[in-house]
């Protein structure tokens, strides 16, 4: 009987016919082709009490089907506007995580009325993925307009995902703003994005050394991640290869340097960087000077760790 119904509604919709008791049935009980669904979405809202029933078919359509669409997007704002409805919070989390995962994967890009919803759910609810997201999107904002709250929220979130093992390239540049964990600005980040369950590996060269193999971390959502630490004067060349289990794939090859924004810094790792610097461009008072200087911060250091 029902597909004896859903035949005739449709056939009644084709031609035209958007009465109230065809857009009801339709917005009610009919599930096929994802165009179809979001014409009937279309016609029926504000005209049927049903239309959250038909959003949240095609909500749970583009998360199964893992299909992106700015019009999925237009029903889920949809859905969440409606204030007359209970709705499906697995369903609303499980978009926003997926949504969230894409932009994480440098996939699409999100609007801000949409990062307004993931702030919203990450305010109640822990969900890595979406925070993720959150901060990455800060991260591209000037940051000089953030609020203290902001800040405090950005401080907590860095050091909790570091924790986890969860870190990031994005979060340098928090470096101004916020005192980052461990030695986050020493080292760059080679990223590949793959499925989670390949076994990607990165095949890379210092200078003129021998090549080394190495299998890259898998962090979250198909991101896997390389921590190089590369001094002054240094190149890193490399390319990186996945195997799926049915096919082995390799990228192009690509070459990495030191990042000098980050050298007038001040850490070892930067004086470093410095002395070996001064001594390229053949400056040894220079040089001199800033091998005593490292010289001596360590000695100091050595001497404050034993009276410990």
């Amino acid at each position: 009987i029902n597909k004896i119904l859903d035949g005739v509604s449709i056939y009644l919709f084709d031609k035209g016919v958007t009465e109230n008791i065809v857009l009801d049935y339709l917005a009610e009980k009919y599930n096929g082709p994802t165009n179809i669904m979001y014409d009937i979405w279309k016609i029926s809202r504000g005209k049927s009490k049903y239309t959250y029933l038909i959003e949240e078919r095609l909500i749970c359509q583009a998360l199964y089907i893992s299909l992106y669409s700015q019009k999925n997007i237009e029903v889920f704002q949809s859905y969440l506007q409606n204030n007359e409805i209970e709705k499906e919070l697995d369903l609303i989390k499980g978009f926003l995580s997926y949504y969230s995962c894409l932009y994480l994967r440098d996939e699409i890009n999100l609007s801000e009325d949409l990062f307004d919803y993931i702030k919203g759910m990450i305010n109640y609810y822990d969900n890595k993925i979406c925070t993720l997201a959150y901060l990455k999107n800060i991260s591209l904002k000037q940051l000089n307009d953030l609020t203290e709250e902001e800040i405090i929220y950005i401080d907590f979130n860095i050091n909790k995902m570091y924790d986890n093992g969860i870190i990031m390239s994005f979060y340098k540049r928090f470096n101004n703003l916020i005192k980052l964990p461990g030695d986050l600005l020493d080292k760059q980040f080679i990223q590949y994005v793959s499925s989670p369950d390949n076994k990607v590996f990165i095949h890379y060269r210092l200078n003129d050394n021998e090549i080394i193999n190495e299998q890259m971390e898998h962090i979250i959502v198909g991101l896997h991640i390389k921590e190089i630490r590369l001094f002054y004067g240094e190149e890193l060349t490399y390319y990186i290869t996945e195997n799926n289990d049915k096919q082995l794939t390799s990228s192009k090859i690509f070459k990495l340097t030191m990042d000098n924004n980050f050298i007038e810094r001040r850490s070892k790792y930067n004086q470093l960087n410095n002395i070996l610097k001064a001594i390229e461009d053949k400056n040894e008072n220079q040089a001199k000077e800033l091998m005593k200087e490292y010289a001596k911060e360590k000695y100091i250091v050595s001497k404050l760790i034993k009276s410990l």
